[in-house]
């Protein structure tokens, strides 16, 4: 994680920036610069914790102090996620942990056409 991943805010009530969360305090600002920049995982564990301990209001803003939507947040994740490496030889293959191959296989199609082609080869 780098510090170009945290850029999202935790708003506590309309207006209302976390700026920091330390135990059992809570400090807001009203102006978004001056907000805790986190990652979206920590400030939607932030505003999680917020709902449980009644701030129903509480939602995760993007660095311009606006509610992430389902969109925004698919489109973040894209950006910042590693893209797949898939095995070039049988001998990378090997390399891998059959647990992982077995789930790798199963649940990416990228993975498991790769893993085709190389037995293919043989």
């Amino acid at each position: 994680m780098n510090a170009a991943d945290e850029k999202f805010l935790a708003q506590l009530v309309v207006g209302c920036f976390v700026a920091g969360v330390d135990g059992t305090t809570i400090s807001t600002t009203e102006i978004p610069s001056r907000a805790a920049h986190v990652t979206y995982t920590t400030a939607d564990q932030w505003v999680q914790r917020f709902k449980r301990r009644g701030f129903p209001q509480a939602v995760v803003m993007n660095h311009l102090g606006e509610p992430m939507t389902y969109t925004e947040i698919q489109s973040e994740l894209r950006a910042t996620s590693k893209p797949l490496v898939l095995p070039t030889t049988r001998t990378e293959m090997a390399r891998i942990p059959i647990a992982e191959q077995r789930r790798r296989y199963a649940s990416e199609p990228s993975f498991k056409r790769r893993v085709d082609e190389l037995e293919a080869q043989s």
